[in-house]
C-alpha cells in the first residue's frame, strides 16, 4: 500500500514475508531475535504495519552490524549469511527497477516517435500527443 509519500507500507505478515523473499514465521522470528522493525498501531497482535523505508534500514543496519560481530555462534554465522543474502537481493532489485524504469522510458520514447509522425501536420485532434502526454505523466509518476 503506497502512502501519500509514494512509500510502500506492508500491512500483513504475508506482505512483509513477500518483500524479503522468506516465509511468514521467518520474519516473525526476525522480529522476535533481531528486532525487525514492525509497529503495532492496536494491542492486536495480528495488526502489524512496516514500511518498505524501515525494512530497507533494518537490512542496512544489520548487515553492518552482524558482519562486525562475526565471531559468534555458528546460529549467528547463518543470521549473518541470511542478511548479507538480503542485502545483496536489495541491491539486484534496486539494479532491476533501474533498468526497468529505463525500458520504460525508451518505450515511452518508441511510441511518441511512432505517434508524432502519424499525425498530419496542421491537422487533426492531437489525440496522439494527448496520449503520449499522459503516458509520459503517468511513468514520471511510477518513477518517484
Amino acid at each position: 500500500m503506497p502512502t501519500h509519500s509514494g512509500e510502500r507500507v506492508f500491512t500483513s505478515w504475508k506482505e512483509i514475508a513477500a518483500f524479503f523473499g522468506k516465509g511468514v514465521r521467518t520474519v516473525q522470528r526476525w522480529e522476535r531475535k533481531f528486532g525487525l522493525p514492525i509497529s503495532r498501531p492496536t494491542l492486536a497482535k495480528n495488526v502489524v504495519l512496516a514500511t518498505e523505508m524501515e525494512l530497507r534500514e533494518w537490512i542496512h543496519r544489520a548487515s553492518t552490524q552482524l558482519a562486525a560481530d562475526n565471531h559468534g555462534n555458528g546460529d549467528q554465522e547463518g543470521t549473518v549469511e541470511h542478511v548479507r543474502e538480503l542485502a545483496e537481493r536489495l541491491k539486484r532489485l534496486e539494479e532491476d527497477t533501474a533498468r526497468l524504469a529505463r525500458v520504460l522510458a525508451d518505450f515511452a520514447d518508441r511510441i511518441d516517435r511512432m505517434t508524432l509522425p502519424a499525425m498530419p501536420l496542421g491537422k487533426g485532434n492531437g489525440d496522439g500527443i494527448a496520449r503520449t502526454r499522459i503516458l509520459k505523466t503517468e511513468l514520471a509518476a511510477r518513477k518517484s
